[in-house]
């Protein structure tokens, strides 16, 4: 099992209290998932380093997998800042495109774990592209999506592809429409099975698609 708790968009100032209702959050998470579920915690680029490296030192007791987008992509130094001062392992990529862009995390050792979004790079074999130059740093990927099922298929089979895998994101809410007719399936612990058939190992359904606009303006 598998929990992430997050940051922001929310108030935010920063104080004492600030960061005991970060490590309340976190250590009820923790105790959700119990002593071998997986915890990470995705500070969205919200947090600024100083109260970012605060908070970091409070919740190491609670074992958090990594620390998601410490920072906003862009300034390399924020992140080799954010490394010097942080023990838990620090992950991002979700935001970066190419593997130039993903280059300077490796070459300056200020990431722990990279997450390509399959949907957001160049596809599947951009993603590839970027799987095998993190390998050669022994940088692990943890693939980003909150994409339809539709790009969780195609980023489940590149991830297959690649050795240096650690956990794959999934929201299965994130598109209510059965649009996709998926050939795999994610169990009660958390764990997916691989696409099977040709292609992406899915079928769309041209009929709910054909409808999804306008179902989406009935429930808005």
């Amino acid at each position: 099992k598998a929990s992430k708790a997050g940051a922001g968009p929310a108030e935010f100032a920063g104080t004492p209290q600030e960061l005991d209702r970060y490590v309340k959050y976190i250590a009820d998470t923790r105790k959700r998932v119990g002593p071998d579920g997986l915890v990470m915690f995705d500070a969205h680029c919200a947090l600024p380093p100083p109260f970012l490296i605060q908070l970091a030192s409070l919740i190491e007791p609670h074992q958090i997998l990594f620390i998601e987008e410490p920072a906003v992509p862009g300034n390399i130094e924020v992140f080799k800042r954010l490394k010097q001062a942080i023990r838990i392992p620090l992950a991002t990529g979700e935001r970066d495109r190419t593997i130039w862009e993903v280059l300077p995390y490796l070459q300056e050792r200020c990431i722990d774990i990279l997450q390509p979004d399959c949907a957001h790079t160049g596809g599947i074999s951009q993603m590839k592209k970027i799987a095998t130059l993190a390998e050669a740093y022994h940088v692990p990927i943890a693939p980003h999506s909150v994409a339809s099922e539709l790009g969780v298929s195609a980023s489940l089979n590149a991830t297959a592809s690649v050795p240096f895998f650690l956990i794959h994101e999934y929201y299965p809410t994130a598109l209510q429409a059965p649009i996709v007719k998926k050939s795999w399936s994610v169990d009660a612990e958390g764990y997916a099975s691989l696409p099977q058939g040709p292609g992406l190992g899915i079928e769309i359904d041209e009929k709910v698609l054909l409808d999804f606009p306008n179902t989406n303006k009935r429930r808005s």
